[in-house]
């Protein structure tokens, strides 16, 4: 069987709407125009490559999906120093950011939102203080492998620290906070003791 052709007289091949204003456009270099918004029923296995154009928050693999990145970060401090002689949840207690789909309390931060996520942790001793400084990552009470920050002060280091990030996955309302004992330096204008977080990618 032969293909159809259709081939229009002019430069176009139109199709009209029952107003006969033209509801479907072929150009003469295959450029496809609609009069009005297009509707497709089934599945789009492959749209191509679109050039232009504007989504709505229902495009993605999911219109749940949530790519705002701001929601699921936050950056807290200590704004003072403190002394945890026995193993506790170091409370980060000033908040320089905390995105809408996190809360923290006392140092614990809870994600609303499963997914991949980028956390960061910053801890210094302070000035020339003598006291180890041992913390680790913990989800849901529960010790992360390879997460430890250890410091060992050396007489006459001013403000040793010890830095880590760690990509973790978590689910919907896990709880993430840092857990240990020493002395660490924190200041509301320079601290050197941080805790942040920011999604990498999930679906929420």
């Amino acid at each position: 069987m032969a293909n159809l052709i259709i081939k229009s007289s002019a430069d176009n091949l139109v199709l009209q709407g029952s107003d006969a204003s033209p509801a479907i456009t072929v150009g003469a270099t295959g450029t496809l125009t609609f009069a009005e918004n297009v509707t497709m029923s089934g599945t789009a296995n492959n749209v191509g490559t679109v050039t232009a154009g504007t989504f709505n928050s229902t495009i993605g693999s999911s219109a749940s999906l949530d790519h705002d990145a701001e929601k699921h970060a936050w950056h807290r401090f200590a704004s003072s120093t403190v002394d945890v002689s026995s193993a506790a949840v170091l409370d980060y207690d000033h908040v320089n950011f905390q995105g809408s789909r996190t809360t923290e309390s006392a140092g614990t931060v809870t994600v609303l939102d499963a997914g991949l996520y980028w956390v960061s942790a910053s801890i210094s001793s302070y000035d020339t203080g003598t006291t180890d400084i041992d913390f680790n990552l913990r989800v849901n009470n529960t010790l992360v492998n390879g997460t430890r920050l250890y410091v060992n002060p050396v007489s006459g280091t001013l403000y040793p620290s010890n830095t880590g990030s760690w990509a973790v996955r978590l689910s919907a309302n896990d709880t993430v906070h840092m857990y240990g004992t020493g002395k660490y330096y924190g200041s509301t204008s320079d601290s050197m003791t941080y805790f942040s977080g920011f999604r990498i990618g999930g679906k929420s």
